[in-house]
């Protein structure tokens, strides 16, 4: 589930949806809430894909795999469009945007 970005960093270009755990908020129901803004999709997490850092930055990149259990997809206000695209990997898909994207991806796809 990708969404096309309408603000920076990486306005434009396809990603996953993403955001930030408000004040009071278990990250798992950021994750929740995250991708229903910004897709219409209500999603059930399954597991934890990782953690990742980068000395010198502010910014945790927490992934989890998630499963549609209801919604209609449509783009919210922080995206152009949103959409399923496969991620097997022999098929094209958007180049990663951000610096932990290809590891999330090799996480979600390993078994």
């Amino acid at each position: 589930l990708y969404v096309r970005r309408n603000h920076e960093p990486a306005m434009y270009r396809w990603s996953w949806p993403s955001g930030f755990v408000d004040a009071g908020e278990r990250v798992e129901d950021a994750a929740i809430r995250e991708v229903r803004e910004e897709t219409g999709i209500e999603v059930q997490i399954d597991e934890l894909l990782g953690v990742w850092s980068k000395t010198g930055e502010q910014v945790i990149v927490i992934a989890y795999r998630a499963w549609p259990i209801g919604g209609s997809l449509r783009p919210g206000p922080e995206a152009l469009a949103a959409a399923w695209i496969p991620t097997d990997p022999d098929r094209r898909r958007p180049a990663p945007v951000f610096p932990h994207d290809e590891e999330i991806l090799r996480s979600f796809l390993s078994p």
